[in-house]
């Protein structure tokens, strides 16, 4: 079975700027503790202003604070609550 981060990592090379991917891709990264790639896929997701969810947005944010930024992401936990 292949590794979990290569289908997201798939998916975004067979449908480039779908933020839904964008975003999993990143989160995938995140999770592998890839805070800096995380943060480029993530802000890439966030770049659809129509289809930014809450969700990318909380993500966002936890990067951000895994990378010390902590003011930009309470600022983005705070647009999370207002979607």
């Amino acid at each position: 079975m292949k590794r979990p981060k290569k289908w997201p990592k798939k998916a975004v090379t067979l449908e480039p700027q779908n933020s839904s991917f964008e975003d999993t891709y990143g989160w995938v990264l995140y999770k592998l503790g890839r805070y800096e790639e995380a943060k480029t896929w993530i802000s890439k997701a966030l770049e659809d202003k129509q289809a930014v969810s809450a969700e990318v947005l909380e993500h966002y944010g936890d990067v951000l604070f895994k990378l010390g930024e902590p003011d930009k992401a309470v600022e983005n936990w705070i647009k999370r609550r207002q979607r």
